[in-house]
């Protein structure tokens, strides 16, 4: 059976379920950065994390912090 990686965890089509209030799925919330990086070096990282952190409490999306 297929897999659908939801919520960070994979589970079966048929479990795989979304609020009927995720606001992404109603309205397309999202927010879209873009990380320069040159020469393997990240360019202005530290205003690139607080324009995407500003960003995502304006829209009320939770900041999954994946490291």
């Amino acid at each position: 059976m297929s897999k659908a990686f939801i919520n960070g965890e994979y589970l079966d089509l048929a479990d795989a379920k979304i609020s009927i209030f995720d606001r992404g799925l109603l309205f397309g919330d999202s927010i879209y950065e873009v990380l320069p990086v040159y020469n393997g070096q990240a360019f202005f990282i530290d205003r690139h994390l607080d324009r995407l952190n500003n960003n995502l409490n304006q829209t009320k999306i939770e900041n999954p912090d994946l490291n």
